[in-house]
């Protein structure tokens, strides 16, 4: 099975619904085979600048950050897909018969 690593770098207010929701940026991906589990990660992600962003976040929060660590979540795929799925709920319009002058 097939899981994103997390960082959750900030919150954001949904406009729709007016909840606070989280910010998340998306690391690498924890993949299985028959000998393991190993984790791909995505070389053009800056984790010191991940760890800064979610150390201003705790400190906003009134929470204490120790040490120089980065806290990454594991999440299924399957678990994420559905959840966007359901947060999303709009049809696509696809009436492209508008007539564009090129």
């Amino acid at each position: 099975m097939n899981k994103d690593l997390v960082v959750k770098t900030g919150t954001y207010r949904d406009k729709g619904t007016g909840t606070e929701k989280g910010e998340y940026t998306k690391i690498g991906t924890m993949l299985e085979s028959e000998n393991g589990e190993y984790i791909l990660m995505d070389i053009g992600v800056d984790l010191a600048g991940l760890y800064i962003k979610q150390s201003k976040m705790n400190r906003e929060a009134g929470k204490e950050t120790k040490g120089a660590s980065l806290m990454v979540g594991v999440y299924a795929r399957e678990s994420r897909m559905n959840q966007d799925q359901g947060q999303n709920n709009q049809q696509p319009n696809n009436n492209f018969d508008d007539d564009l002058d090129f």
